[in-house]
């Protein structure tokens, strides 16, 4: 009775597992490949701890031979999903090749020469084999963002290996013959190591998708630092809240002489960078309602004073729950200069600089209009 109670919770054990799971997968599986199969791995030894427990309402022989396979089989799938997390192939013909001669072996001693010692020993062996494997296979294709992480699931999955090969060496000194049913020491413990080894490989996994969550946002945020800091326009995010600076381009601090120091925690009116303060108060109201706005042209000073006439678009983003506009510039005040060098010469002696017969005209069709 006492096995029974001990297949049960490791029923509840791998039920827990697959919850845990199903949510991470739920909510990274377009991101991290391989927790499918880690699913399936405790899915499958759910259905196995079940077909076991089940020996007491059908014949043994159909509970042995549907249970067993269902456990070399879910560690087949936890090999698979380790091969698509670390993004390494594996050759799956070796590992179907032991699978079916496993079964085999099981159905022999099962049908032919019905004995439980060598039905949980080549069982035992089989798990041996395939635990080390898997945790060669991470020690060796680990990558550097895992670290230490991959090790802990290598040693989780060596320990398995070595239960189970402790539960090699049980059988081999006990001979005598007894049922599952029985309640022998051996079936106990690897029945009570087992609940362990589920709850501590259920949290490597867990640990693994962490950290490669953990890795993927260093990576764009190594991206995003990498274009937001060479983009030729100049840039600078704001938060909402408060209107201050969250982050500044090298290009702002260019064009502005500015340092990112300087800006920090700082708002636009506080650095007198708008010349019309109304014109940013228009530009927040239209951000507010359409999210964006583009091309809007506005006059900025500069640290020094000067005064750069710009086309300023705004976007509202959202960073870590919180609302932000990205702004980004582009100086158009060499071109707004060459309009109006080109205007005065349309209409003014580029001599004497008095106002020429164009301006002459376009004020009288100006006046006359008046006066209609």
């Amino acid at each position: 009775m006492i096995n029974i109670i001990l297949t049960l919770v490791n029923v509840i054990s791998t039920v827990i597992s697959i919850v845990v799971l199903s949510f991470l997968y739920y909510q990274h599986r377009s991101r991290i490949d391989g927790i499918q199969f880690w699913l399936a791995c405790h899915f499958l030894n759910m259905l196995g701890f079940a077909a076991s427990a089940s020996r007491v309402i059908i014949p043994e022989n159909i509970a042995i031979m549907l249970a067993n396979p269902l456990f070399a089989l879910g560690f087949i799938m936890l090999f698979v999903g380790m091969s698509r997390f670390l993004d390494k192939p594996i050759n799956m013909k070796p590992l179907w090749g032991m699978f079916v001669l496993y079964v085999l072996v099981l159905s022999y001693f099962t049908f032919i020469d019905n004995n439980l010692n060598w039905r949980q020993f080549f069982l035992y062996v089989y798990e041996v084999i395939i635990n080390l494997s898997i945790a060669y296979f991470i020690l060796k294709n680990k990558t550097k963002e895992l670290g230490s992480i991959a090790t802990f699931a290598s040693f989780i999955l060596f320990l398995t290996g070595f239960i189970f090969a402790i539960g090699m060496g049980f059988v081999l000194a006990d001979t005598s013959v007894h049922t599952y049913l029985d309640d022998n020491i051996r079936d106990v413990m690897v029945l009570t190591s087992v609940i362990f080894v589920t709850i501590m490989i259920t949290y490597a996994e867990v640990m693994l998708i962490t950290a490669r969550l953990l890795d993927n946002v260093r990576v764009s945020e190594r991206k995003f630092s990498l274009v937001f800091d060479n983009t030729q326009l100049p840039v600078f995010i704001t938060r909402m809240s408060d209107g201050k600076i969250h982050e500044v381009n090298h290009s702002f601090e260019r064009l502005f002489g500015y340092t990112a120091k300087e800006l920090m925690g700082k708002t636009s009116l506080d650095i007198g960078l708008w010349e019309d303060i109304d014109q940013r108060q228009h530009m927040i109201d239209r951000t507010l309602k359409e999210q964006s706005v583009k091309d809007m042209e506005a006059v900025f000073i500069t640290k020094d004073g000067q005064k750069r006439v710009c086309q300023i678009s705004c976007n509202m983003t959202r960073i870590q729950g919180e609302d932000y506009i990205l702004n980004d510039i582009f100086d158009v005040t060499d071109s707004v200069n060459l309009r109006e060098d080109l205007k005065r010469l349309a209409t003014h002696d580029h001599l004497t600089g008095l106002a020429n017969r164009s301006l002459f005209y376009d004020r009288f069709d100006q006046a006359k209009a008046a006066a209609d």
